[in-house]
C-alpha cells in the first residue's frame, strides 16, 4: 500500500527542461572533491560534571567536620595562672598554707624563683652549677611534680612515718613524691642521686 502511493507520487512529478538545466548547473559548481570535514570533538560532559559534583560533595562535608568557631570568641591560647612572688613567707601567703625553702641540695643554689600555679601548687625552683630543683606543695594527693616519665627504677624511703617514693633510672633517682593527711609533696632534680643521698636531703625538708 505504501510503495503504489509512492510510486503514484512520484508519477505525478514532472521536471521541466529549465530546472533540469539549473539542477546541473548547481552539480557543477559544487567542489566534489573536497574532503569530507573531520567530525567534532566531543568532550565527555556528562563526565566532568559529575566528577565536579563529586568534589563539590567533599568538600562540603569536610567543612561540616570542621567546628565552626564560636561567635565573638577569638583564637587564643591557654596559660596556666602563675604568678611570682619574692619569698617563701609571700608564697605562703598567697597559698593559704605554709611552703619552706628546700634546707640541702645535692648543689649550691644560686638564685630561686617563688611561684604559684593555678592559685593552689606552691613551687619553689633553684638554679645552680648548670643544675635544677623544684619543690612543689598542694592540697590533697597524687603527683604534683608535672613529670610522668615511665622510669625503670622506683624504690621507697621510709622517714619519720612518711613513705616516699623515688623514682629514676639505673640506681639514681631524680624525683621524689609523698604526702600526708593534707597535701601532696615532690622534689624533682635535673641529676638523679643515690637512695642515700636522698635520706638526708629528705630528712632536712620533711623535719624528721
Amino acid at each position: 500500500m505504501i510503495l503504489k502511493k509512492y510510486n503514484e507520487a512520484m508519477d505525478r512529478i514532472r521536471i521541466t527542461k529549465e530546472m533540469r538545466e539549473r539542477l546541473l548547473a548547481g552539480l557543477r559548481a559544487a567542489d566534489l572533491s573536497t574532503a569530507p570535514a573531520a567530525p567534532p570533538v566531543r568532550f565527555p560532559l556528562r563526565r566532568y560534571l559529575a566528577t565536579a559534583a563529586c568534589l563539590v560533595l567533599v568538600l562540603a562535608g569536610a567543612f561540616r567536620l570542621m567546628p565552626a568557631p564560636a561567635p565573638d570568641d577569638p583564637l587564643t591560647l591557654t596559660v596556666p595562672d602563675v604568678v611570682a612572688y619574692d619569698s617563701a613567707q609571700a608564697l605562703s601567703a598567697a597559698a593559704g598554707f605554709s611552703v619552706s625553702d628546700v634546707p640541702l641540695l645535692p648543689f649550691e643554689p644560686e638564685s630561686c624563683a617563688y611561684t604559684l600555679l593555678w592559685k593552689e601548687l606552691a613551687e619553689i625552683s633553684y638554679t645552680g652549677d648548670g643544675k635544677t630543683a623544684a619543690f612543689r606543695k598542694s592540697p590533697g594527693s597524687g603527683n604534683n611534680s608535672g613529670d610522668y616519665t615511665a622510669y625503670s627504677d622506683e624504690d621507697t624511703l621510709s622517714l619519720g612515718g612518711l613513705a616516699v617514693t623515688l623514682k629514676g633510672d639505673d640506681g639514681l633517682y631524680s624525683l621524689a613524691l609523698w604526702q600526708d593527711a593534707e597535701y601532696g609533696y615532690s622534689l624533682r632534680l635535673s641529676s638523679g642521686i643515690s637512695r642515700e643521698s636522698w635520706a638526708p636531703i629528705l630528712s632536712a625538708l620533711c623535719g624528721t
